[in-house]
């Protein structure tokens, strides 16, 4: 009896711990199912967030394909949106959902039914935010070639539009303006005006005859802008205003051609607008006419034995630059009456070589001499007219390079590479050894404040000089050229730290052949000296 009990008892025991152990495993593969399932779920979503974002930022670009013409049917080198790694991008949009299919596949099995229907969901949605991050780190990287984000903000730039290539072939750019949402491109042979928003022309005003444009005003006022334009070989005498909101002339004034003896030189600032005036430069002074219809206001001679070689003006004030054989003046003029405010000598002893109006309040001037060893200066003024301050352009360890005539240049249209803001000249400089950075200087003392290479780890800027800047309310926008990887950055300009910089171009498609830059309402629109290919058009938007 006893031997039979101790059986049972065995018996009962050994089936009191199988019957403890079955339910322990079947516990412990109900732990590893649900964590199993939830990691497939958070891998699926992840893959989602990814091809979302691909696709999403892929199509918007296929999307703008159509803005630029047939070129995107020419294969990669044919500088349309498409272009750009966009079979890897499609790949990598079309791709994930294959795999998101299988990982999908065997989180269903593996998910216990006990547990809430909802949580797979939420595991995926957490997933596919999270993976819109990589998406749009990778469109970013076979974009731009850059293999990693911007600084202040992420950017992801692609051509929005671009204008058809020019025709003839023998035109080129030689000023530009901003006017709200229309960029006017000044060609030799006309004005062009362009909606920033798509691109598509909104006006054309042909210059008459066979006269070619000589001189272009630097900027606009009241929706006006100012081209003089002259027969071959003949003085830049002619001046029309052109209205840029219909392209409409709205006068001509003839300057007279014994008023001048000699053709324009390159960034002579000829013609200008302020407020409800035009200013015209003329061999021994200035003529003020009105802006809307060209009816004379006043005229100033220039002090004997001096001719005006450069004007510009804001609404109260026209500074200019008079050369007098050696040496010279500057001279601010009442813009109301044209009575002289004040007059300063230049310190340049040889006869003016270089001479632009960087600013006029505070009134800043470069200017230098066509002496073997030249005086090359950048002045600036108080508001009687007091010199504050005369920096040389040679620094101990630098140039100052505030204007270099160049193909790369607007000819015509008075384009210095410099910016005067908050008391600080900015301007780029070159180091010993061909360096170039961007710099600024103040203008009470000239001493240096700030240097900043702009957009690269060492130091140094990726291409060549900055040849187009565009001051803006939230920093100064600085394009560097070239056909390998064309940049913009922004700067602070109290400081020179770089709060944005982001590549153009990865593979050579509308590389920035150099002319302007404009800021419009977030976009950057290139206005090209030559757009006569499709791998520089004529202007682009880029977003």
């Amino acid at each position: 009896m006893g031997k039979q009990v101790q059986g049972k008892a065995s018996q009962s025991s050994q089936s009191s711990q199988g019957d403890l152990a079955g339910p322990g495993e079947s516990t412990t593969h109900d732990r590893r199912r649900p964590a199993g399932a939830a990691l497939l779920l958070l891998a699926a979503g992840l893959a989602i967030g990814f091809a979302v974002a691909m696709n999403i930022l892929g199509w918007h670009a296929a999307v703008s394909g159509p803005h630029i013409g047939a070129c995107h049917a020419r294969g990669p080198k044919s500088g349309c949106a498409l272009s750009p790694g966009f079979p890897s991008i499609f790949f990598l949009a079309i791709g994930p959902f294959f795999v998101i299919g299988a990982l999908l596949s065997a989180a269903v099995k593996w998910w216990p039914t006990s547990l809430r229907k909802r949580l797979p969901f939420a595991i995926l949605a957490a997933g596919a935010v999270i993976g819109m991050l990589p998406g749009v780190f990778v469109y970013h990287w076979r974009r731009t070639g850059e293999a990693s984000l911007s600084i202040g903000g992420l950017h992801v730039p692609h051509v929005r539009w671009a204008a058809a290539p020019d025709r003839p072939s023998t035109v080129s750019a030689v000023g530009a303006w901003a006017d709200g949402q229309t960029v006017v491109r000044v060609r030799t042979d006309a004005a062009i005006a362009y909606a920033a928003g798509d691109g598509h022309v909104e006006w054309t005003f042909p210059i008459p005859g066979q006269d070619t444009v000589c001189a272009v005003s630097r900027t606009v006022s009241e929706h006006i802008g100012l081209v003089a334009y002259r027969a071959d070989g003949q003085p830049c005498t002619e001046v029309a205003g052109i209205d840029l909101q219909t392209g409409r002339q709205l006068w001509t004034v003839d300057r007279g051609a014994s008023a001048f003896s000699d053709l324009l030189t390159t960034y002579s600032d000829d013609i200008a607008v302020a407020g409800d005036a035009a200013f015209l430069r003329e061999d021994h002074g200035i003529r003020a006419v009105s802006l809307r219809d060209g009816t004379p206001r006043w005229r100033s001679t220039a002090t004997d034995s001096c001719a005006e070689d450069a004007v510009a003006a804001d609404a109260s004030l026209v500074l200019t630059i008079e050369g007098c054989g050696s040496g010279g003046e500057t001279v601010a003029l009442d813009a109301g009456t044209g009575a002289v405010r004040w007059e300063a000598k230049l310190s340049v002893p040889g006869t003016l070589n270089a001479r632009e109006v960087l600013s006029v309040d505070p009134a800043v001037v470069h200017v230098s001499d066509q002496a073997s060893r030249p005086v090359d200066l950048v002045v600036s003024y108080d508001a009687q007219g007091r010199q504050r301050t005369a920096i040389p352009t040679a620094q101990p360890d630098e140039d100052i390079v505030v204007v270099e005539p160049t193909a790369a240049q607007l000819q015509n249209a008075p384009a210095p590479r410099a910016v005067v803001t908050d008391g600080l000249l900015i301007t780029p400089v070159t180091l010993a050894g061909g360096n170039d950075r961007m710099a600024a200087f103040s203008l009470a003392d000239g001493h240096h404040v700030w240097q900043n290479a702009a957009d690269s780890e060492d130091g140094q800027w990726t291409s060549s000089n900055p040849v187009a800047m565009d001051l803006q309310p939230d920093g100064l926008y600085v394009a560097t050229p070239g056909w390998d990887r064309p940049r913009i950055v922004r700067l602070d300009p109290g400081t020179g730290r770089v709060t944005m910089a982001y590549v153009i171009s990865g593979d050579n498609r509308f590389g920035w052949g150099g002319g302007g830059l404009f800021v419009v309402d977030g976009d950057y629109v290139q206005v090209a000296v030559d757009g006569t290919g499709d791998d520089h058009r004529p202007i682009a938007m880029w977003r």
